[in-house]
């Protein structure tokens, strides 16, 4: 069975960004998730505005 992680993020300019995640890592844990997010956001990879 295809398993996708949605990552739902909120900007600063309060629009949502949802990154999808094919296939994520089996066993993955809500802890591991939270890290994995915490650095996209360190990475300042998602910006606001168009």
């Amino acid at each position: 069975m295809e398993k996708t992680l949605e990552l739902i993020f909120t900007k600063s300019d309060g629009a949502k960004k949802t990154l999808s995640i094919a296939d994520p890592r089996e066993g993955l844990t809500l802890a591991a998730a939270k890290t994995a997010a915490d650095k996209i956001i360190a990475a300042n990879v998602l910006t606001s505005g168009g």
